[in-house]
């Protein structure tokens, strides 16, 4: 079965993540708290991660995190595979293509026109189905 997934605010992406800890390669949470980490979690293959989850992964350069205090940034959504040296796990992944390829945004800059557009329009529609999404340890 196909999942849409749509969260305007961190607090419910963060509660939908609880729920769906499978989809991140994640056994259970050991803890969880506001500060950075947000969670420390017992992972599929028996070791222990800190993660730091954001709805937009970008957000955690944003908020000043150390990158030493997160094994891993659990987002809703991203534009990269890793912020300040951090592997990103996200549920869905923010592309932008263009016939006339552009210089690539550096994913510590805000959403541009056109992704806060289609963030918009993916929001007002209900959101998008995808299949489940295995994250890799």
């Amino acid at each position: 079965m196909k999942e849409a997934v749509v969260f305007t605010n961190e607090s419910d992406f963060r509660q939908w993540f609880e729920k769906n800890l499978r989809l991140f390669g994640i056994k259970e949470i050991i803890l969880s708290q506001e500060v950075c980490p947000d969670y420390v979690v017992i992972m599929d293959d028996g070791s222990t991660a800190k993660i730091e989850a954001e709805l937009f992964a970008a957000n955690f350069k944003y908020h000043g995190h150390d990158p030493a205090k997160a094994d891993y940034i659990v987002a809703c959504y991203s534009k990269t595979d890793e912020i300040s040296g951090v592997p990103v796990k996200a549920f869905h992944r923010l592309w932008c293509f263009d016939l006339e390829p552009i210089d690539l945004l550096p994913p510590e800059d805000s959403l541009n026109e056109d992704e806060a557009s289609l963030l918009s329009a993916i929001h007002q529609t209900g959101g998008i189905a995808c299949l489940p999404y295995r994250m890799a340890n």
